[in-house]
């Protein structure tokens, strides 16, 4: 299935109020409801650590559907955080955002983190590639297959 067209923008180019309000959206039916003001999202996201340059929020049809906020500190990229608003999951917005952060990436940048939490995995429908020295972790996502290198 083809999905929508769609535009990123960079979150210096929103106000806190339209970025509070897609993080809320996108954030919509998450085991950890998130509910966002623009008071909040200045105090609680615009840190000095978030990088504005690898901040992205998806748009479709005119609609912010997307974001992803990415902070960094020093020679690490960390992705502080990112969803889909439930209408546009599953149509690989997700994967557009991460490739544009690989494509923006300054190269004083040596590595991204990007955290997961185990409840967010188990309820995703699809195929992961996870690296991890964690059995346990392994092993609580129900890997079904193994590839040691």
């Amino acid at each position: 299935m083809t999905g929508p067209t769609i535009h990123l923008c960079p979150i210096d180019e929103l106000s806190s109020p339209q970025l509070a309000d897609v993080q809320t959206r996108s954030f919509a039916g998450y085991f950890v409801p998130i509910a966002l003001t623009a008071e909040t999202f200045d105090r609680d996201m615009r840190t000095a650590w978030l990088d504005p340059s690898l901040s992205w929020v998806a748009f479709a049809e005119a609609q912010a559907v997307a974001c992803m906020f990415v902070e960094r500190a020093d020679a690490v990229a960390r992705v502080a955080a990112m969803a889909v608003v439930p209408s546009h999951r599953g149509l690989g917005i997700g994967s557009q955002l991460l490739s544009q952060l690989v494509r923006q990436l300054p190269a004083a940048i040596t590595a991204i983190e990007l955290e997961v939490i185990e409840q967010a995995l188990l309820a995703y429908d699809g195929a992961l590639i996870v690296v991890s020295h964690d059995p346990v972790f392994i092993q609580t996502i129900g890997c079904a297959r193994e590839i040691r290198l």
